[in-house]
């Protein structure tokens, strides 16, 4: 298993964007467990034990810790008496989640890294808030304004009018105890500081200038119809409602959702694009080749 990791690893370290997410996060979530790379280090992995794996098993994988969750066409009675039978003496003591405090970012951070690749990528990442917070649907579809890959107005203007990206996209992740709007393109090295500029301007209009209400309306209908084509199947529906209950949001969270994303209005973009999308909390990271370090 610490092989196939290493392989992971390797491959990770080999992906330009990657490389740029690495070193955004570092800076964005200094002092927080989002700062750290979900693979880890090959220094991190190499220094894990047995004992190290076991004894998190034992601390989490525990009945005050867990959702079992069933969908589909069955008898609930017979199921419920299989769960018993199989779960009924599961033991252990209950896990109490850590709550991380997020350090805000004050004064924009920008950095340039320089890596042995042919192209550049420019990435910028702002703060933002749980899944438990209600401004959850309108940040979403502040993100998905700006970073939708084939009607946000980054894709629009960089790509379609510019031609000046070869990947791009983003938009807002709701985490735990915080959350995150992330917005990258990838473009040649000498296009970098043009990108990086146009990226700043457009999200400084979203600031400056309310949203279409039509844009908003197609954007909503995007949001929705991603969600609901995740959960359409019995499986994806059991995952998701598992987590939320885990999480504490109740299991059918997913009927709320939908309705979360219609209630916000042209004024939520504004204000939340004025909240949590300024420049002083922005972190850029912008990657170039080794051949334009000084």
């Amino acid at each position: 298993e610490r092989k196939r990791i290493y392989t992971e690893i390797a491959a990770r370290n080999d992906n330009i964007a990657a490389l740029a997410s690495m070193a955004l996060h570092e800076r964005l979530f200094n002092g927080h467990p989002m700062e750290r790379t979900q693979l880890g280090t090959r220094e991190s992995v190499t220094r894990i034990t047995r004992d190290d794996i076991y004894n998190f098993y034992q601390d989490h994988a525990a009945p005050g810790n867990a959702v079992i969750s069933v969908f589909g066409d069955f008898d609930r009675e017979d199921v419920l008496k299989k769960i018993k039978a199989t779960f009924g003496k599961w033991s252990g003591k209950s896990v109490s989640a850590t709550i991380h405090t997020v350090k805000p970012v004050e004064g924009k951070i920008e950095a340039t890294v320089y890596e042995n690749k042919e192209q550049a990528v420019v990435m910028t990442g702002f703060q933002g808030e749980s899944f438990y917070d209600e401004d959850r649907y309108g940040l979403e579809l502040t993100g998905a304004i700006l970073g939708y890959p084939f009607r946000g107005r980054i894709f629009a203007q960089i790509r379609d009018v510019k031609g000046l990206a070869y990947t791009l996209g983003g938009g807002f992740s709701p985490l735990r105890d915080t959350g995150e709007f992330v917005f990258q393109v990838q473009t040649r090295p000498d296009a970098a500081e043009e990108v990086s500029a146009m990226l700043n301007d457009l999200i400084r209009d979203l600031r400056e200038n309310p949203v279409d209400q039509q844009e908003l309306e197609d954007m909503k209908s995007y949001l929705i119809g991603r969600f609901e084509r995740s959960i359409e199947t019995n499986g994806s529906l059991s995952f998701s409602s598992a987590l939320n209950e885990l999480y504490g949001l109740g299991y059918d969270y997913h009927e709320r959702y939908v309705n979360g994303i219609r209630a916000v209005t042209v004024d939520d973009i504004q204000r939340l694009a004025n909240e949590y999308l300024r420049p002083e909390r922005a972190v850029e990271v912008i990657v170039l080749p080794k051949s334009f370090e000084n």
